[in-house]
């Protein structure tokens, strides 16, 4: 993907040097276009009764938590909410 990030600055093609909201926004919209893209083969599955979230949002939530596991983004720091 081409993105990384640093505690000043982020690249993303040619965009540089992002901060806070700008980075924030950038990260909600990569995890929105995320959850398209596995929606689209998993919309069709069934939500269990009991189940709060839907089979796609649970696919997407495992790849962005995976995704914070094994990239050197800094998605939030300790202590950040």
């Amino acid at each position: 993907m081409g993105l990384q990030s640093s505690d000043d600055s982020s690249t993303l093609g040619g965009v540089t040097s992002l901060r806070g909201e700008e980075r924030r926004m950038m990260t909600v919209e990569f995890i929105t276009a995320l959850f398209s893209e596995v929606d689209e083969p998993l919309g069709a599955i069934p939500k269990h009764p009991e189940a709060h979230l839907w089979p796609s949002e649970v696919v997407t939530l495992g790849l962005v938590e995976l995704s914070r596991r094994v990239t050197p983004l800094t998605w939030s720091r300790p202590g950040e909410v």
